[in-house]
């Protein structure tokens, strides 16, 4: 029936409520493959919705919930940011469901091991650095003794 309803609305897309019942069918749908845990089924619905309506944020809330239980934290994420886009009061909506916790939690998760992996970097580099910089150090302050400290008393022996 969903593809009956998308079909019709391309053939005539002045039938905007044939827009807003396929919308309708298909979140109430998703939110039914949600709940038995058929997430792919459920994220392939409310990105169509999204396809169609960007502001349509229950869709951006259900993909944000459907990837984390998949364990797609990535994919969570940017959902997630697109939700805290939205305006206040939709943001004040799911704050009385944890959402918004859990995205900001998952923000800092994410921020956190970004840091870590960079400080893991810098110290691999400074490593690779010294692997290099010390036998050169060594090198010039073997050439500067040579040169002023030995050099010099061989010239005043003969």
């Amino acid at each position: 029936m969903l593809s009956k309803i998308y079909e019709e609305h391309s053939y005539n897309p002045q039938a905007e409520e044939l827009l807003v019942l396929y919308k309708k069918i298909a979140s109430n749908l998703s939110l039914c493959y949600s709940k038995i845990e058929k997430y792919e089924e459920s994220i392939e619905l409310d990105l169509k919705i999204i396809s169609y309506d960007k502001t349509f944020d229950k869709a951006y809330v259900r993909l944000f919930n459907n990837y984390l239980n998949l364990g797609k934290k990535e994919q969570a994420l940017y959902f997630g940011d697109m939700l805290l886009k939205f305006d206040d009061e939709t943001k004040k909506k799911y704050e009385k469901e944890n959402i918004i916790t859990k995205i900001i939690d998952l923000k800092n998760e994410f921020q956190a091991a970004y840091e870590k992996r960079k400080a893991k970097e810098r110290k691999d580099m400074l490593k690779s650095i010294a692997k290099y910089v010390i036998p050169l150090i060594v090198l010039v302050i073997g050439i500067f003794l040579y040169l002023f400290v030995f050099k010099k008393e061989q010239v005043k022996t003969p």
